[in-house]
């Protein structure tokens, strides 16, 4: 506990980690409505909501370059 020297100055107790960078994301207002209503719904707040979204979801990779048949057929066109 406390000895004589220390005095417990109250307040709420240190986090371990403290959670110090913020995100700013665009949306739109209907996508603000929705996260928000998902969130609600699971009974999270929305950082709460976006972060389990962000660690437990799986999103496949876009393809950003043509398939091989079309990038053959237009060195053909040439």
């Amino acid at each position: 506990m406390n000895t004589p020297n220390e005095k417990n100055k109250g307040g709420r107790p240190k986090k371990s980690v403290k959670r110090s960078y913020r995100l700013r994301v665009a949306c739109t207002a209907l996508e603000l409505e929705i996260i928000e209503a998902k969130a609600k719904q699971v009974q999270l707040t929305v950082s709460e909501f976006l972060r389990e979204a962000a660690f437990n979801s799986r999103i496949d990779t876009r393809q950003k370059t043509l398939p091989k048949e079309v990038l053959e057929f237009t060195g053909q066109l040439n």
